[in-house]
């Protein structure tokens, strides 16, 4: 889970994405608060953007796991 900070840049965050496949991870996700949306990764091709009013689900690899984006932003 990398959060955006005020100060970082989104292109050289999202640039990143690579190094955390490449250590294993099965999931990268951007949270970005001030526009409240988060950036699921699930490869380099597959990414899915969800938004402050959606569900983040990731029962996939974590049984039960759904975030209410507008509670993880209140």
């Amino acid at each position: 889970i990398i959060v955006v900070s005020p100060t970082d840049k989104f292109d050289e965050v999202a640039a990143g994405v690579n190094v955390y496949f490449e250590a294993g991870s099965r999931r990268v996700w951007i949270v970005r608060p001030r526009v409240k949306m988060v950036t699921i990764h699930r490869s380099e091709q597959d990414v899915q953007i969800v938004a402050e009013t959606q569900t983040l689900n990731a029962s996939d690899i974590m049984p039960g796991l759904e975030i209410p984006l507008a509670k993880l932003f209140e």
